[in-house]
């Protein structure tokens, strides 16, 4: 299973289980005006029922992810809750998507808007990506940004992340197509 990963400040990151419904689902409401334009991620994660569902797929997901013989070709990724002192949802960061024939994974991220500015998803980003080189096997890390969303450039930028492109039109939100930065990170970009 995947650890538990300790960060400064008594914050931790760890796969979501049962007993984070009601807190998971308290941090996305409160935090529904701060997280708008990505409101796609969270709009079925209306109840308390829809987020359990939620967890007890991402818990799945992620033991049939380390329990893999070799046999996946792609997959779906899993989350990790970023959790405060009191052991309460204050963000979330995981693989957003496999290629694993590649190695290659998609990082996404949010965080709650009273946590922001402390180098919380800084530190969770290093450490997440650290268990994706050490224990899935992953070559390369990538994250997509929408132009405009300068927060998450920041974090890629801070993080060692090299950006690639600008990939047009490739979000359709609230009708209308969105460009997205494209950041990578591989070992030789860290010297690792």
């Amino acid at each position: 299973m995947a650890p538990i990963i300790t960060l400064l400040n008594g914050f931790s990151v760890r796969v979501f289980n049962r007993n984070d419904v009601i807190s998971l689902y308290n941090s996305i409401q409160k935090n529904k005006e701060h997280l708008f334009e990505w409101k796609a991620w969270y709009e079925h994660l209306d109840t308390k029922r829809n987020v359990q569902l939620f967890v007890d797929e991402n818990e799945n997901q992620c033991a049939r992810l380390l329990e893999d013989n070799g046999f996946l070709v792609t997959h779906p990724g899993f989350q990790f809750g970023i959790f405060n002192t009191e052991n309460e949802v204050v963000g979330m960061i995981g693989f957003q998507a496999f290629n694993l024939r590649n190695k290659i994974s998609s990082l996404g991220y949010w965080l709650d808007s009273d946590e922001q500015g402390k180098g919380i998803i800084t530190q969770a980003a290093k450490r997440v990506i650290e268990f994706g080189w050490d224990v899935i096997g992953i070559h390369r890390f990538e994250i997509q940004a929408w132009v405009g969303n300068e927060r998450s450039v920041k974090v890629a930028e801070r993080l060692g992340f090299v950006h690639e492109t600008i990939l047009k039109e490739v979000e359709y939100r609230d009708g209308k197509f969105l460009d997205h930065h494209l950041f990578r990170l591989i070992p030789s970009d860290v010297n690792r």
